[in-house]
């Protein structure tokens, strides 16, 4: 489990450092260098195909970002009756479940892409993990009240057992 520990912050510091200057390909040349040094040999990736993966992620999340904030746009409509005094239990009710709704339809799609980053992360490396392991998600994803802006939690558990 360790070995992932150290691919997370890894990425984390790509990722810190290529946000400074996100348009400046060489910046993000010296952070993929960096992040290099973290993985020593295990991983096949070059800069250009980190680079198309991070894209490619970062699309897939924007994506999920609009479905749930057109989603919450809807929701508004309900939340705008609040400002009339004369809302009632029953109109609670269908705000409550509508936002429930929601929350639960983004924790399934930010599980979904949670699930695709790990996935992705097994697959770059040349030394894959010593055993099966199974990721649990805890925190917002875990409770089903995950936002698109929600932190990827997970717990990571040997599964050969």
């Amino acid at each position: 489990m360790i070995i992932f520990v150290y691919r997370f912050q890894a990425h984390t510091l790509f990722n810190a450092v290529a946000a400074r200057k996100p348009d400046d390909d060489s910046w993000s040349k010296k952070a993929f260098e960096m992040q290099r040094l973290y993985w020593g040999e295990n991983s096949k990736f070059t800069s250009d195909q980190q680079q198309r993966l991070m894209k490619g992620l970062r699309a897939d999340l924007e994506k999920i970002r609009l479905k749930c904030r057109n989603e919450m746009l809807e929701a508004e409509k309900l939340a705008n009756m609040y400002e009339d005094e004369s809302v009632d239990e029953a109109m609670d009710a269908k705000f409550y479940e509508c936002i429930k709704t929601i929350s639960k339809r983004c924790s399934v799609m930010m599980l979904c892409f949670a699930g695709r980053v790990i996935e992705e992360s097994v697959q770059i490396l040349t030394q894959k993990p010593p055993r099966e392991f199974q990721a649990l998600a805890i925190g917002s994803m875990a409770k089903g009240e995950a936002t698109p802006y929600s932190d990827l939690e997970f717990l990571f558990q040997d599964h050969s057992e």
